[in-house]
């Protein structure tokens, strides 16, 4: 019986063996006659990757907001990209608050290839450029400062200053190439917090301005051979009600910048701080 079993395994194996033989030359056969490029994995369609359009235009400097104390001068200045294209000219219509942003004076910082024309506006100050004609170069901006401009702030709290700008209008902002085609594409805008300065003596740790006490905490400056260390500062401001614990902090490599608080309905920034002094602005909002 034993015997008789193995006999029909081992045939059934056989049997099973020979048709796997059989199949594996009939498929390796019909894959011989099928042209090569049929047996080449196909790659999958992928959509076109369109870039983003190139930004052409003008942008302020700094690029950060401006903190600054109230009735006290800043200066910024205005970048400008011209991609690949030669610039014959341009107008940059600044908005700003006239009532809060004053003596506003404007400059070119290049004088020797555009003349500069300053008219006040009802929302600004107009900055009219055209290049001379005895310049025969090409001239391409490449985000270089072309204009340098003062001011006063006047007031306390935000002080917005952008460029009007009107897409498809010359009448405005624009940026005129050697073909009479206006390549502005994209609008900027700088932030003046202008408040009060508050100054906190450093040995006798307090200030107070307007009813609200400034009581200084820490002020633990970075160890000059740490090169990554960070300086911090800590305030407790009470203004008879309530009080409020806060931290700046300042410095590393990346140039670490813990600078704002919001403390009750003002922003507090660390300005300043010297050897007898922590000079705070406080914005209102």
């Amino acid at each position: 019986m034993i015997k008789y079993m193995m006999q029909r395994y081992f045939k059934q194996s056989w049997i099973i063996a020979t048709i796997v033989l059989i199949s594996s030359a009939v498929i390796f056969g019909y894959l011989r006659l099928l042209p090569k490029d049929q047996l080449q994995p196909k790659p999958t369609a992928s959509k076109p990757v369109t870039p983003p359009p190139v930004l052409l235009g003008f942008q302020f400097s700094p690029t950060k907001n401006i903190v600054t104390a109230v009735n006290s001068q800043v200066q910024f200045q205005i970048r400008a990209n011209s991609g690949n294209f030669s610039i014959t000219g341009y107008d940059i219509d600044l908005v700003f608050p006239v009532k809060s942003l004053t003596a506003v004076n404007c400059e070119s910082l290049l004088p020797e290839i555009f003349g500069l024309y300053q008219t006040p506006t009802q929302s600004g100050l107009l900055l009219s450029a055209v290049k001379k004609p005895t310049v025969v170069d090409q001239i391409i901006f490449d985000q270089k400062p072309i204009v340098r401009c003062q001011a006063k702030a006047a007031t306390e709290g935000q002080i917005m200053i952008s460029y009007n700008y009107i897409p498809g209008s010359k009448k405005e902002s624009n940026l005129i190439d050697v073909n009479n085609n206006d390549r502005l594409n994209f609008q900027d805008r700088l932030i003046i917090y202008s408040g009060k300065p508050i100054l906190i003596n450093r040995q006798q740790k307090q200030a107070m301005v307007d009813g609200i006490t400034y009581n200084l905490k820490l002020v633990e400056e970075a160890d000059l051979r740490c090169a990554d260390c960070l300086t911090e500062v800590r305030l407790e401001v009470n203004d008879g009600k309530q009080r409020q614990l806060t931290r700046f902090r300042i410095g590393g490599y990346a140039g670490y910048q813990d600078t704002i608080v919001k403390v009750f309905n003002q922003q507090l920034f660390l300005n300043n701080i010297s050897k007898d002094y922590v000079e705070i602005i406080a914005v209102k909002e």
